[in-house]
């Protein structure tokens, strides 16, 4: 007041307002005093009750503002946030006479603010990031705030009544231990030291599963007055956010209640992306994004039979497509030696599905002796994505494939722990060729609403003596096809050669036997055994050619089996002809089958062996033989041979009734040769011919002249 002692020329402000709550009685109280005449000696508290209650608060301005924006206007890009909340105060009165302050603006009591969908959480804020516990912010006290600088995700600055605005900073609440028992949550701590102030608020902070929308809300906030509150989330390279993958318009909405108790108030705020990611044109809707990721897959060391880890890396750009599934075709040759390797069980998967990450990373699901390799995805927008580590198993059939690889990786980043994803991918093995073609299951997109933004996958299969290279040293490429989240396809391909092949030596060795009947017109049964040696090249074609002691026996050739049968595992009985299996390093056991004629495109049908592994490891491989004459004899020639190694190779077919071979002269009269012609994967050639094993029951083969003249007979004969 300018007629007292103390006159001033500044600007008249209001020092109290009045309660903005009507209907509720406020009092004073008065709880720490006491006199000059017993200082030390504190009185009782005192309680004064202010005369109201209050009423008129319908009159109480309220008008909040909000502005919100990213730091960034380029889509699918790592970003800061900006937000600005507007109140205006009442600052000055009328000096009257008498003195009018007017109504003061009503506080802000409870503030939601819902993002756009599209502005998301940033997986790759998780580096280096650290929370906040309860016990580390101690709420309603005034002690100290011990939270870890590292947990430190946005500044604030309040501009209120006092002189000076009011410095704060935002925390993140450590995940289910929060007022809220939620996974996300913020702590807002405003302080003035030299004021004495210490204000702590915390608020709950929501992600829509399905979506990925963000929602914070904070509730019960103190009567003290602000006419600006302005927040800023960090941005760089470990952002808090990802832009909106399209360009376009955005709005936030917010919901403003006051103290006063009247209606809330539901401001709005826009900003718009202009730009595509790291320079790239706009894209208006997300099918119109590039799906074209880079793909690169092989082996550590591509030298030709040689041991080596296998690895597959897969990438994306900021500004494409998410990741789905991805399917690989490995190259000829690139097998798996399963040897010594269990598979993890589906109820060890389960287990590790069902279980936290850090608690899977403690005391990992599959056995030790399961595991095959590593994985590491990459997660996040920007230049330093979040990578999770994981491991990578053997593990049995799956989807009709005889076996699969389980990835286990615990979604552990910074404080969350977002559980273990597990992710199979079934490994389909062509029966004709052994080539390994690998499907994996899709890619989860969110965990509990965060999206994973999967920015890269690297597979390495690295369990020594486990992945093992062919023999040729043929150009090739490791295929595949990568699906988006918008389902679309993308072509992907790796230039894959090995190299050192003519290296390899080649001499591998066949006996064929005869048992039964020796005399012409028999059906003896025919063993043939093929045994590469260890270290030689693999074979890729053989052919057979027997003597002309033996001939076709056309009258046995009843009942075939179509091809169609054949893929369907339908044959019938009767066109079964023998017995096969193959001895491979590969496995712990024996493949087995039955060999059947089967139709085809020749005169005569082919001899196909069926080979199979167990119910808990169902690999199934065939090798048709196609069946010809040569200079009046009998020739099965097998085309093409998967370029593995086995150990040996076994073949009965049956005699008597149903023997497809007949004598055509005594067979003891005199030794006969077949013709076996081979060729390797890395080119070589080889031609043996083995003498056709026989027994003959005592009797003693004749020399040359007597089977010389036992041909002459038998040509008198015919």
């Amino acid at each position: 007041d300018t007629s007292k002692e103390c006159p001033s020329d500044g600007p008249l402000k209001p020092f109290l307002t009045a309660p903005f709550e009507c209907g509720v009685e406020k009092s004073w109280r008065l709880h720490h005093y006491d006199s000059w005449q017993d200082t030390g000696d504190f009185g009782p508290d005192l309680t004064y009750t202010m005369p109201g209650p209050f009423r008129d608060c319908d009159r109480v301005p309220f008008a909040p503002t909000i502005s919100l924006a990213p730091t960034t206007d380029a889509a699918d890009s790592p970003s800061g946030l900006d937000l600005r909340i507007e109140l205006p105060q009442e600052e000055t009165c009328d000096p009257g006479p008498p003195v009018d302050c007017g109504i003061a603006t009503s506080p802000l009591k409870d503030a939601t603010v819902t993002l756009p969908e599209g502005l998301v959480v940033n997986p790759a804020s998780a580096n280096g990031l650290d929370a906040c516990t309860e016990a580390q912010i101690s709420l309603g006290t005034d002690e100290e705030i011990r939270c870890p600088d590292a947990a430190r995700i946005a500044s604030v600055l309040v501009d209120t009544v006092l002189p000076n605005p009011v410095e704060g900073v935002v925390y993140l609440a450590t995940p289910y231990d929060n007022p809220f028992d939620t996974l996300l949550a913020g702590y807002i701590v405003l302080s003035d030291p030299e004021l004495g102030l210490l204000v702590k608020l915390p608020g709950r902070i929501e992600v829509d599963e399905e979506t990925g929308q963000i929602t914070g809300t904070f509730e019960d906030n103190p009567q003290l007055p602000f006419s600006e509150l302005e927040m800023h989330f960090k941005g760089g390279a470990h952002s808090s956010l990802i832009t909106p993958p399209t360009c376009g318009d955005y709005t936030s909405n917010a919901t403003f209640a006051p103290w006063s108790g009247t209606d809330a108030v539901e401001p709005r705020s826009d900003f718009t992306i202009a730009r595509g990611a790291g320079g790239a044109p706009c894209a208006g809707s997300e099918a119109a994004l590039p799906n074209n990721p880079s793909f690169n897959a092989g082996v550590v060391s591509p030298v030709s039979g040689n041991f080596s880890p296998f690895v597959v890396h897969l990438r994306r750009e900021d500004g494409s497509q998410r990741f789905k599934a991805v399917t690989v075709r490995e190259a000829q040759g690139l097998v798996a030696r399963l040897v010594g390797t269990p598979a993890c069980s589906d109820a060890d998967l389960a287990a590790a599905a069902a279980k936290s990450g850090r608690a899977e990373q403690a005391d990992p699901s599959c056995p030790l002796d399961s595991r095959v390799g590593s994985v590491t995805a990459g997660a996040g927008a920007g230049p330093s994505p979040y990578y999770a580590q994981g491991a990578a198993y053997l593990a049995g059939p799956y989807k009709g494939a005889p076996i699969s690889i389980a990835t286990i990786v615990p979604a552990v980043a910074g404080p969350f722990d977002l559980g273990t994803i597990v992710t199979r991918v079934a490994a389909y093995i062509d029966p004709k060729t052994a080539q390994i073609t690998g499907v994996s299951d899709p890619v989860p997109e969110r965990l509990e609403g965060i999206p994973l933004n999967v920015r890269s996958i690297d597979l390495s299969l690295d369990k020594p003596q486990f992945s093992l290279t062919g023999t040729s040293c043929d150009p090739a490429s490791i295929d595949g096809l990568l699906t988006s989240a918008l389902d679309q396809v993308a072509q992907l391909s790796s230039r894959f050669q090995l190299s050192d092949c003519t290296r390899l030596p080649f001499k591998p060795r066949m006996t064929l036997s005869l048992r039964g009947g020796t005399r012409r017109g028999a059906y003896p049964a025919l063993t043939i055994a093929l045994m590469p040696r260890a270290g030689d090249a693999n074979i890729a074609s053989v052919s057979v050619a027997l003597p002309r002691s033996e001939f076709l026996a056309n009258e046995h050739i009843r009942t075939i089996c179509t091809r169609p049968d054949f893929a369907a595992d339908a044959c019938p009985a009767g066109a079964i002809y023998g017995e096969a299996s193959v001895d491979t390093p590969l496995l712990d056991y024996d493949l087995t089958g039955h060999v059947y004629l089967r139709s085809s495109d020749n005169l005569l049908p082919d001899v196909v062996p069926d080979l199979r592994g167990p119910a808990y490891q169902p690999i199934k491989l065939e090798s048709a033989g196609r069946t010809d004459s040569i200079r009046g004899g009998i020739r099965t020639t097998i085309d093409f041979v998967p370029d593995a190694p086995f150990t040996k190779a076994l073949v009965r077919l049956q005699g008597a009734g149903k023997g497809l071979l007949v004598n055509s002269r005594d067979i003891c009269a005199r030794a006969y040769r077949a013709t076996v012609r081979y060729t390797a994967h890395n080119g070589r050639a080889y031609v043996e011919r083995p003498k056709m094993r026989v027994r003959c029951k005592g009797r003693k083969r004749k020399g040359k002249r007597g089977a010389k003249r036992s041909v002459v007979a038998l040509r008198a004969v015919r």
